[in-house]
C-alpha cells in the first residue's frame, strides 16, 4: 500500500521534469521551418539565394 502512494505521489514530479525538458533541452530552432504562411509572406528569411 505504501509502495503505490510513494509511486503516485513521484509521478507527477517526474512528468513535470519530463516535460521541462522537452520544452528546454530538446528544443528545435523555428528560424528555418517552414509554414503555411511563407507563401503569403514571400518565403522564409534564408530563402535569397
Amino acid at each position: 500500500m505504501n509502495i503505490i502512494v510513494i509511486v503516485w505521489g513521484i509521478l507527477p514530479v517526474g512528468l513535470i521534469i519530463w516535460g521541462v525538458y522537452n520544452i528546454v533541452v530538446k528544443r528545435k530552432k523555428v528560424t528555418n521551418m517552414y509554414t503555411p504562411f511563407d507563401d503569403a509572406m514571400k518565403g522564409t528569411k534564408n530563402d535569397k539565394k
